[in-house]
């Protein structure tokens, strides 16, 4: 049962997250054709600030995100320069309607892994991202997240602090959700290890170690005991591709410096509102010590709430 507190939280119902892909004012974005060149897509995202390229003719064939351009370019931006968006895409992308619902596309996307959706509204294609997610949770959430604070400042003399008493795990077994699953620790929606490396890097070591690893994000570490940034594939493809010499540049001259972190027990609400609190749409997971551990997006707590919903 849940605890003596237990009026605080309502029951959360499977229906707060129909709302339609029409109402979440979804960017629209151009078709590109197959032929678009590797550079020419590069030199839009860096200016545009875009990662998300849906490829085409008359309709949608194909999606290339950061992440694809990573494991095709790598560090070898001016071999693959040349190269088109059909050498990179994935030619059967998910496609959600326009009519479909948040909770659809949460399902979809935590199942498939993905972190961009387009989206097919009449003759206009859409994208569905980890911000408008982010967007999503936070209104619909907004007052039962309000007894929660955004939390920066996380030790004391060097010692981590916990504030607030871990979720009863008994409570699980409750027959109804509530929004007492905002006080779950945010290491039951830990999925993916961090991978390092050490800030002393090039950017091109870095990035060969983020290719073959498969991840699209990587934490910088210096004597590997302390964190100084993170690099993400978005940084590769914003603000290095086309830009930079990888091999002669830094990583520290990319990175984002001094990340915030979360400690592995505090609690989903406090996550949701630091991410919406500062615009990120991921957050750094530490240990009790204030080692990095993992990396959670808004997708992997929003995906465990609705996998709590009762079906109909």
């Amino acid at each position: 049962m849940l605890d003596s507190y237990s009026d605080k939280f309502r029951v959360i119902e499977r229906e707060e997250f129909s709302t339609p892909l029409s109402e979440l004012n979804l960017a629209e974005i151009k078709l590109f054709p197959r032929s678009t060149l590797i550079y020419e897509a590069v030199e839009i995202a860096a200016s545009s600030k875009i990662s998300t390229f849906a490829i085409g003719e008359e309709r949608i064939e194909g999606i290339a995100t950061e992440d694809e351009f990573l494991k095709y370019i790598g560090s070898n931006y001016e071999e693959k320069k040349n190269g088109t968006l059909a050498d990179i895409a994935d030619f059967s992308p998910r496609v959600l309607d326009i009519n479909q619902t948040i909770l659809e596309a949460i399902l979809t996307m935590g199942s498939k892994k993905l972190r961009h959706m387009l989206v097919q509204d009449g003759e206009k294609v859409r994208v569905l991202l980890l911000k408008d997610l982010l967007r999503f949770a936070s209104s619909r959430f907004e007052k039962d997240l309000d007894g929660y604070d955004v939390k920066v400042n996380w030790s004391e003399n060097g010692v981590y602090l916990q504030e607030r008493t871990n979720f009863d795990e008994s409570s699980e077994d409750e027959l109804d959700l509530t929004t007492h699953i905002f006080e779950t620790p945010i290491r039951k929606v830990m999925f993916n290890e961090a991978i390092f490396c050490d800030v002393s890097l090039s950017l091109g070591e870095a990035v060969r170690l983020m290719k073959k690893e498969l991840t699209s994000s990587i934490i910088l570490m210096e004597y590997e005991t302390e964190m100084r940034g993170i690099l993400t594939a978005r940084d590769l493809l914003n603000k290095c591709y086309g830009q930079v010499n990888l091999e002669n540049t830094p990583v520290s001259e990319i990175m984002t410096a001094a990340p915030h972190k979360l400690l592995e027990q505090e609690v989903l609400a406090v996550a949701i509102k630091n991410m919406n609190k500062f615009k990120y749409r991921n957050v750094l997971v530490c240990n009790q010590v204030g080692y990095p551990i993992s990396i959670v997006s808004i997708l992997e707590i929003l995906s465990f709430i609705c996998s709590k919903l009762k079906t109909d």
